[in-house]
């Protein structure tokens, strides 16, 4: 088709020069018919900047958390050694010819179902956020000449069609925004009342969708966060998670359809509540039976995948959960560790369930790697990540000093180094990954899935080795360090203000002495974890890369533990789904070595060198005792 050969050539580059701000930025070389640029400036007063810094963005909360913990053992404050505001994307949230529906110039008809295809190629694997036969259909019946007079609704759902598919092209970002930008500021001011947007909720829940997903990659979390929670709403008031008792205008709509649209409503939802550290709009109740097993009949990796990403998105909801019952603790408590590791047994039993998806790699070759698999065990690795990170933090925060430091390095804090290592392994196989798709050219460029779990990963491995220095290679930061560099050229501002915030705390971390191994000078020399490049290997990690072992009892992974609510309610006033009442059933495996599963299907273990198994011995024996936790009381 010739819209396949169209090339994209982005109408909004622009030469240097400056603005009210006195900022370098872009202007526009190819203007529109009427003279002016797609986003007049008039007045310093219509351009504003998302900020960067935010400190409620899982990125730079996290970075915040461990600036406090490095910056008083320099004689600085917390933060004074960042440089300047740091800003994101310009936006001009109002505008005459933004509000005009119809002041921008849609593309051809054949180009526009080309980025429709790129959009649904991106969005649908994974998750379901618009109907790609139907939104042909509806595409192929409008004349072009009356795309504009079409519903309000459609036409917000058509712009940021175009918007997406722009953005996943990935070319053309200014310091407006992403590729797209355009189109999704015009889908915004152009989305109707909620008078209107209730008439046709589905095209409605798929528009709010749409915008969501485009909002976090422009750098917009809140925004991303709102829409998500107005898609769940209204998905609720016609009642589409429920599976009887449905609206009249869902009663023709195919079953499947529905709770694929549901389940992805509900993901969208936690991730981008995790994102900002606020309470989830409704986490999604499910029966007895586990949501991969029962549905495997349907045999589609879309179905299966959405459903392996619903059950790690309810995962990192009920561990932001536990964050926020101890958030005023101020000190890593046992009911506070109990509920970690209840939480990364739980993890453990998920990640089995990747053995009936189809491999991350289908060869030795990494060059195998699968983009849509690849996302999958991202997200997987990223929960781990976020469920471990006070850990790190307790660790930084331990005593350093002679005296404290023979108290405390001790059999006590092997619990914390045992969740410390299931850290390291999430964080390398992280970065293996992303080293994949970099290699493959499959990194999107403006994914903030890829840029938090590169960062997140990086900035969790520079706290491990500077706990327990050697802990892994340096090439893994430097696999992050190309990442975002490759994302920050490709146009994305947050990677590049966040490969100079890796950097400098990197700056800072001599600033904290080795905790581990700091008064043991005869012990053996450790095995850094280093690259895997074996694609078979990396198939595996995920079955090994939780070094907490259950003994006698079941993984709390058992969708019996759930919260004792009735479904359909909200998650405002819900409690956590259990207590963490057998965490003391949990024991370390001594040879700190992880379980193979019971058949490889003749593809070999991972090799010892990827996990972190080999600590400096403790200076004296101890007595490692789970069953009674309060002693964690006394670590200060």
């Amino acid at each position: 088709m010739d819209h396949m050969n169209q090339s994209d050539q982005p109408r909004d580059q622009f030469p240097r020069g400056p603005t009210v701000s006195g900022t370098p930025v872009q202007k526009q070389s190819c203007p529109e018919p009427n003279g002016q640029s797609f986003l007049p400036m008039n007045s310093p007063k219509e351009v504003s900047r998302v900020k960067v810094h935010n400190e409620r963005v899982s990125t730079w909360a996290f970075s915040d958390e461990v600036r406090q913990v490095l910056e008083p053992r320099s004689g600085d404050q917390p933060n004074s050694s960042r440089t300047g505001t740091k800003v994101s994307y310009m936006i001009c949230p109002q505008n005459e010819t933004l509000s005009d529906t119809s002041a921008l110039n849609l593309p051809p008809k054949d180009y526009i179902i080309h980025l429709a295809q790129i959009a649904d190629f991106h969005l649908n694997t994974n998750y379901l956020v618009f109907d790609y036969p139907a939104f042909l259909d509806q595409l192929n019946s409008t004349p072009l000449q009356s795309l504009k007079k079409a519903s309000e609704v459609w036409h917000v759902k058509l712009l940021m069609v175009i918007a997406l598919g722009r953005l996943f092209l990935g070319r053309g970002a200014t310091s407006f925004g992403p590729p797209g930008i355009r189109e999704f500021l015009q889908g915004v001011n152009a989305l109707p009342s909620n008078v209107v947007i209730s008439q046709d909720p589905l095209m409605a829940i798929e528009t709010l969708c749409l915008l969501a997903t485009y909002a976090e990659a422009a750098d917009m979390h809140s925004a991303a966060y709102l829409f998500s929670g107005q898609a769940s709403r209204l998905a609720r008031s016609c009642g589409l998670d429920k599976k009887r008792g449905l609206s009249k205008d869902l009663e023709s709509t195919g079953q499947d359809y529905k709770q694929n649209l549901w389940w992805t409503i509900c993901v969208l939802d936690q991730k981008r509540s995790a994102t900002i550290g606020a309470n989830v709009d409704y986490q999604v109740q499910e029966p007895n039976d586990s949501l991969l097993s029962s549905h495997r009949h349907f045999g589609s990796i879309s179905s299966l995948a959405l459903r392996f990403n619903l059950l790690v998105a309810n995962q990192l909801t009920r561990i932001m959960t536990a964050f926020s019952k101890h958030a005023y603790a101020g000190t890593m408590s046992s009911a506070f560790m109990n509920e970690i590791i209840v939480e990364l047994v739980a993890m453990q039993r998920l990640g089995k369930e990747t053995g009936n998806m189809p491999p991350l790699c289908y060869e030795q070759s990494l060059q195998t790697v699968s983009r849509p698999v690849a996302t999958l065990h991202l997200l997987y690795y990223h929960c781990i990540v976020i469920a471990t990170k006070p850990i790190l933090l307790h660790l930084m925060k331990l005593p350093r000093n002679e005296d404290d430091h023979k108290a405390s390095i001790n059999g006590s804090l092997e619990p914390a180094f045992a969740i410390m290592r299931t850290c390291v392994n999430a964080a390398c196989c992280s970065l293996n990954i992303m080293s994949a798709l970099r290699e493959q050219n499959l990194l999107e460029i403006f994914s903030f899935c890829d840029l938090e779990i590169t960062f997140l990963a990086a900035l969790s491995l520079v706290i491990a080795n500077a706990v327990i220095p050697n802990i892994t290679e340096s090439s893994f930061v430097k696999v992050a360090k190309d990442v975002l560099q490759d994302m920050s050229q490709g146009g994305n501002i947050p990677a590049t203000l966040l490969k100079s915030e890796l950097d400098e705390v990197l700056k800072l971390t001599p600033n904290l002495p080795p905790l581990h191994g700091r008064a043991s000078h005869s012990a053996p020399a450790r095995r850094p974890a280093t690259m895997v490049e074996d694609g078979r290997v990396l198939n595996n990690a995920i079955l090994h890369v939780i070094e907490i072992q259950p003994v006698g009892k079941q993984s709390h992974y058992d969708p019996s533990f759930r919260h004792e609510t009735a479904p359909g309610s909200s998650m405002g006033n819900q409690q956590p789904r259990h207590e963490a009442r057998e965490a003391t059933a949990l024991i370390h495996n001594p040879s700190w070595r992880p379980s193979l599963p019971q058949a490889n299907n003749g593809v070999p273990p991972p090799p010892n060198n990827i996990y972190i198994h080999n600590f400096d011995p403790a200076e004296h024996g101890f007595t490692f005792d789970m069953e009674g936790l309060q002693w964690l009381d006394n670590v200060q």
